[in-house]
């Protein structure tokens, strides 16, 4: 994401923060335990999360429960992703983060 971004000429304060680091196919309820941490912890009021395709449901579903629990439910957070990962040609990365900054 962060080499994305910097493609981008902005006015956008980023901070990048690495919660996981594995496929989406192999997280588990202690990765999204560990998203929703940073995600809780972040002082930012405006989220966006990279992931996976395959399972970016479950995740949304699980931080939507651990913010309204947690009374966090005014942080703004989107999760994107993408068919084809952004080191290959054709990849819709860019567009998608895109997109989701522009969300927020």
């Amino acid at each position: 994401v962060k080499r994305i971004i910097q493609k981008v000429h902005h006015d956008v304060e980023c901070e990048f923060v690495t919660a996981c680091k594995c496929d989406s196919l192999e997280i588990t309820e202690k990765e999204r335990a560990d998203i929703a941490k940073k995600v809780l912890e972040t002082s930012s009021q405006k989220v966006v999360i990279t992931h996976g395709t395959d399972t970016m449901i479950e995740t949304g579903k699980y931080l939507k429960s651990q913010l309204e629990t947690q009374k966090a439910s005014e942080k703004a957070v989107v999760l994107t992703g993408s068919h084809r990962p952004d080191k290959f040609v054709d990849s819709d990365a860019s567009f998608n983060v895109g997109c989701a900054v522009g969300a927020l």
